[in-house]
């Protein structure tokens, strides 16, 4: 098996060789935003998972700001890469329920991605009384203070 890659690395590198230097590097940059976007996508499950653990333990204070910082779903910058459909589909890859039988893959992640807002950012987003929440509703007296100190 490792020969088979050895020899695709050696093919690719070869092509890369007869190609346009600027082709190349178009190339290579792709490669590298697809694994970090990835990698985003993993970190944010994996964090987002610990603090729904955090919260059903009542420590509050084990809350990561991973809620905050998650894209909402069919925000401008999810709508541009994507990004909620994946990290749903990685944190309940296929989740068996009689509510999800004869769905197809689109009915499904759509269905699970709406229970999942729900679910997940919704009540960290509560918990943390972020000021975001309270600066886009206007509302800059009902800004706890005390979440800012605690965050700076």
């Amino acid at each position: 098996m490792e020969k088979s890659l050895a020899m695709r690395q050696y093919f690719l590198e070869k092509k890369e060789k007869n190609e346009d230097p600027a082709e190349v590097e178009k190339k290579r940059t792709l490669r590298a935003k697809v694994l970090s976007k990835e990698r985003i996508e993993a970190n944010m499950k994996k964090f987002l998972k610990s603090d729904m653990e955090f919260l059903k333990s009542s420590e509050i204070k084990g809350i990561s700001l991973a809620a905050k910082w998650c894209p909402s779903i069919d925000s401008s910058y999810d709508k541009a890469i994507l990004i909620c459909k994946n990290i749903v589909e990685r944190i309940c890859l296929h989740e068996s329920s009689l509510e999800y039988e004869g769905l197809n893959e689109d009915q499904y992640v759509y269905k699970v991605r709406n229970r999942l807002r729900k679910e997940v950012p919704m009540p960290l987003r509560q918990v943390l009384k972020s000021p975001e929440v309270y600066m886009s509703a206007q509302q800059w007296e009902s800004i706890p203070l005390q979440s800012i100190q605690q965050r700076i």
